[in-house]
């Protein structure tokens, strides 16, 4: 059944998500090693480069979000529990959308752990994953004003935010 409000669509979203990372991940230090792997048509040899959990998490997040990979928040979790970070696509161009993406916001796949604020790489990409999903989630007929996904994630953002903080926690294993 759809959300009727959007703050209901958000707490349904975080529910789940809080439910997934309960039952498919053990939160800790997102400063560990964590092994960037991409087997790509294309590339001889499986190619593979060491990170931190924080890049995996933060470039998962941007693969699921604009690189057209089709993840939900499973997905995400599942690839940084069990690989890290892990490409098996056909397209030698999530090879280089990932190194650009890694380039433009650390410089490094093994960045220091910033403070969690709003304006933090993590907090972001969580905050648009969960507010696009929201927004799928809304029964928008229903609804007085209809929001595009854009300005649903802008609207929201700040109200997102504990939900956010919580979800941080809890990757944190805190």
């Amino acid at each position: 059944m759809k959300a009727q409000t959007p703050e209901q669509a958000i707490k349904d979203v975080f529910d789940r998500y809080t439910a997934i990372l309960d039952k498919a991940y053990v939160g800790g230090d997102l400063s560990k090693k964590e092994m960037f792997t991409f087997d790509v048509d294309g590339l001889e040899d499986t190619l593979q480069f060491v990170g931190n959990t924080y890049a995996a998490w933060c470039a998962n997040l941007e693969g699921a979000l604009r690189m057209d990979w089709g993840w939900g928040w499973f997905e995400i979790v599942d690839s940084v529990r069990d690989h890290g970070f892990f490409v098996e696509h056909n397209q030698l161009n999530y090879l280089a959308e990932t190194f650009q993406f890694l380039n433009d916001t650390f410089g490094t796949a093994t960045p220091d752990i910033p403070e969690h604020t709003p304006d933090s790489p993590l907090h972001q990409l969580i905050t648009e994953q969960l507010l696009g999903e929201s927004w799928y989630e809304l029964d928008r007929d229903k609804l007085d004003y209809k929001f595009s996904m854009e300005e649903f994630i802008t609207q929201y953002t700040d109200h997102a935010a504990p939900f956010v903080d919580k979800l941080i926690a809890q990757i944190e294993g805190k």
